[in-house]
């Protein structure tokens, strides 16, 4: 509420986020994910288990952030969506990127692991794009042994996000005792 997110779900790590983010906008003409290589690589596997297809653009420097070009570059009719993964609070081309997307009809995913609670041009990271992914562990901004959160502003996006989730039905007790 005080992000103005319309929608949020917790998830038991960040990159279960990532996993329902893609899996919620991949079809089947569309799969391809665009995504910098300067990532974790839970991210790229996450991309995949949901049944997504990598695409790696290249980085600006010295922020580490996607590069508008590269993923300008990459984009073509099997391109589902966008992963722009944010580092240390860098995000100047996020509104270039977010402005690319809404051309070309394809989704535009936050990965916030990082940057919770950031604003950058008088806006919070996480609120411009269709799904936002934060996560959150001891060396965090928020401070916890594991989870994350997935925000939406889509309603149908969420929707699938929601159905999707039931795969990962558990109980958290013995999720965190097998874990720890």
């Amino acid at each position: 509420k005080n992000f103005n997110f319309k929608n949020s779900i917790t998830v038991s790590q960040g990159r279960i986020g990532i996993y329902l983010a893609v899996k919620a906008i991949i079809d089947e003409n569309k799969k391809e994910i665009i995504l910098s290589p300067y990532t974790v690589f839970d991210v790229v596997n996450m991309v995949i288990c949901a049944g997504g297809v990598p695409i790696f653009a290249d980085i600006d420097f010295p922020n580490l952030s996607i590069s508008t070009k590269a993923v300008e570059d990459k984009i073509n009719k099997n391109t589902a969506g966008i992963i722009v993964t944010h580092y240390h609070s860098y995000s100047e081309n996020l509104e270039d990127i977010a402005f690319l997307v809404k051309k070309q009809n394809i989704k535009l995913i936050e990965d916030c692991a990082q940057v919770f609670g950031t604003k950058n041009q008088n806006f919070l990271v996480g609120s411009r794009s269709d799904i936002a992914i934060f996560s959150f562990n001891i060396t965090k901004f928020v401070s916890t042994l594991s989870g994350g959160l997935l925000v939406c502003q889509d309603e149908n996006i969420f929707k699938k996000v929601k159905l999707f989730l039931e795969e990962f039905k558990i109980n958290p007790f013995f999720y965190l005792l097998m874990k720890y």
